[in-house]
């Protein structure tokens, strides 16, 4: 398969390369490609969470160890 001559990008195209890339793997990426998805994974898993008190106090403490990891410098 011929892909035609590669030549090497500039600084701004290879950023903007990079900054798509980043965007499509990050989770923010796909809840903005996938809402309806997003909806329901959430909607799911706050019943889950929402119903079973072990599950609840579990991801409570979860959510709670990684806070500072979350939101660095605060």
């Amino acid at each position: 398969m011929a892909r035609g001559s590669q030549r090497a990008l500039t600084p701004a195209q290879a950023k903007a390369r990079f900054r798509t890339a980043a965007h499509r793997a990050s989770l923010m990426g796909w809840t903005q490609d996938h809402p309806w998805n997003a909806t329901l994974a959430a909607f799911i898993t706050g019943l889950t969470v929402g119903g079973v008190r072990g599950v609840g106090n579990t991801f409570s403490g979860l959510l709670i160890a990684l806070l500072p990891t979350l939101f660095p410098g605060r």
